[in-house]
């Protein structure tokens, strides 16, 4: 039905798990394929895409991998994969393992989205955090990796709850990356949201989009004598051509 790729094709390796979708009288196969490697779990797996008109003799798309590991870093392999077809995006779920041989026993629930048609607008969640301490900044490692490699305009919504009498503004950091693995030790942009004291804030910013990957950390900037921000929240909107 579909046959492994040729020798020294990136899906020589063959296949993990997929499932097909029948829609509009076309099947639809979203599958992790791999290089061929001796050891099976170590392979490094992308996803690729296929169609039927009978649901038995497959033909790939030519563009595949339609999402390949290169573009989540430290990814080794996007396997066992399900897709959820919400017009105009598909949402591809799948086991997330990872190249570091200090993390090659970990795996997670990964996602990548696949955009239909354009233009597109996607809501992205980077952080939450219930709260943070007088003058603490979160850190790079609780923000996932943001890819803007497709995006033209970024816009991050925050959220924060400030006590009464504490803190009057959340600092907003914004660090870029060539590789999505070594950040910038400087701010893209730096962002600062007055606060509602007893309320909960909420304001939009854009970003730069130049940088390849980027990722958000927030800084409570410290006033008053209670001073510990709450129920901390922000959101990325993509927008891509």
């Amino acid at each position: 039905m579909l046959p492994a790729g040729e020798w020294g094709t990136w899906d020589d390796g063959g296949y993990s798990e997929a499932e097909v979708h029948l829609r509009d009288g076309v099947f639809h196969v979203f599958y992790g394929a791999a290089r061929l490697h001796p050891t099976r779990i170590l392979s490094q797996e992308s996803i690729g895409y296929a169609y039927s008109h009978d649901g038995l003799k497959f033909t790939k798309f030519p563009g595949n991998p339609v999402a390949a590991r290169e573009h989540d870093p430290g990814a080794a392999a996007f396997a066992e994969v399900h897709s959820l077809f919400e017009p105009p995006l598909i949402y591809l779920f799948h086991t997330l393992r990872y190249a570091d041989p200090e993390r090659s026993q970990l795996e997670h629930l990964g996602v990548q989205i696949l955009a239909t048609q354009t233009p597109f607008c996607i809501p992205m969640p980077l952080l939450r955090l219930d709260e943070l301490a007088p003058g603490a900044f979160s850190s790079l490692d609780e923000c996932p990796t943001l890819s803007l490699e497709c995006i033209r305009e970024c816009a991050l919504t925050v959220e924060c709850r400030a006590p009464e009498g504490g803190s009057n503004a959340l600092g907003i950091h914004i660090r870029g990356s060539h590789d999505g693995i070594n950040y910038d030790t400087a701010d893209i942009a730096t962002l600062t949201m007055p606060l509602r004291l007893g309320e909960l804030t909420r304001q939009s910013f854009a970003i730069p989009c130049h940088a390849r990957f980027v990722k958000a950390s927030v800084e409570n900037c410290v006033t008053g004598y209670e001073r510990t921000l709450r129920d901390i929240a922000v959101t990325a909107t993509l927008k891509g051509n």
